[in-house]
């Protein structure tokens, strides 16, 4: 941090030349193959200093010129993961003579999830955002980059530019990023988001509604203290049918004087009935 609070950010590795003239479907360093990054890709040095001295107002400028600049990283770390993408994908294609992408993208995001220490979904899915925003979406990646938009607003810019025409993709990527430049949250940005659109697009809405039932689930997470969450993706309508019925069941038995609290009454009952004992 300088003197008058500012973060220094020399060197970012910036690969993509993602302005303008960048064509949407290409990756980013593709587009600029000829800018030769550092060996390890830093340069330049930050910190924050005198952090116990700082006023009530100063603190919220730092809190907020850290915020800029976790946005700031995780556009470098989009970028970097679409370039491990691309070396796995030339690795394999000189290995085999022929490309794989199915198999280039897992071998990669495996790869990224032990660096990283994720769950191999969770580096996939990151991954897949990655590939999104250095190729179609490098608009948005910019503003990430810039610190304009947070990760969950690039999220829902990607979420909502599924199925949406190629033709029509970047003006439709544009207005979304003049929608969420409006200072609204994330879930207000969401849906106002789903509106545009499902009433632009409203094509895409049966479309999106197929994909998202047959991604239906149940998952199991192992928590702490001999614990694990039992969860399910379900259609709707349908899982608030069986979270009503779980709550009117607890609170009959609440009312027959169950000292037990309706969450662990839900819960319980559902173990219930799934183990066959009612």
């Amino acid at each position: 941090m300088d003197q008058d609070g500012s973060f220094r950010r020399e060197g970012t590795g910036d690969l993509a030349g993602a302005g303008p003239g960048v064509v949407a479907s290409r990756s980013v360093f593709e587009a600029a193959a000829d800018v030769a990054p550092g060996r390890d890709g830093f340069t330049g040095s930050l910190a924050v200093q005198g952090v116990q001295f700082l006023t009530q107002d100063e603190a919220g400028a730092v809190l907020s010129r850290l915020d800029s600049l976790t946005r700031w990283a995780q556009a470098q770390q989009a970028k970097v993961l679409h370039r491990m993408e691309i070396l796995f994908r030339d690795d394999l294609l000189q290995e085999v003579g022929r490309e794989d992408p199915a198999l280039t993208f897992s071998l990669a995001a495996e790869e990224a999830a032990a660096i990283l220490h994720l769950p191999t979904n969770t580096a996939k899915m990151l991954m897949s955002d990655a590939g999104r925003l250095c190729t179609t979406h490098t608009a948005t990646l910019g503003r990430l980059e810039e610190g304009v938009l947070g990760y969950g607003q690039v999220q829902t810019v990607l979420d909502q530019s599924l199925n949406v025409p190629a033709a029509e993709l970047a003006g439709f990527e544009t207005d979304l990023l003049e929608l969420a430049a409006a200072g609204q949250t994330v879930s207000q940005f969401r849906v106002k988001a789903r509106r545009l659109r499902e009433g632009r697009y409203p094509e895409t809405i049966p479309v999106r509604h197929k994909s998202a039932f047959e991604a239906r689930r149940v998952c199991l997470a192992p928590d702490e203290d001999g614990m694990s969450w039992l969860s399910a993706l379900l259609p709707a309508a349908r899982a608030q049918l069986i979270f009503t019925q779980l709550s009117t069941a607890a609170r009959g038995e609440q009312g027959a004087g169950d000292p037990r609290g309706v969450d662990q009454l839900r819960a319980d009952i559902l173990g219930d009935l799934l183990d066959g004992d009612r």
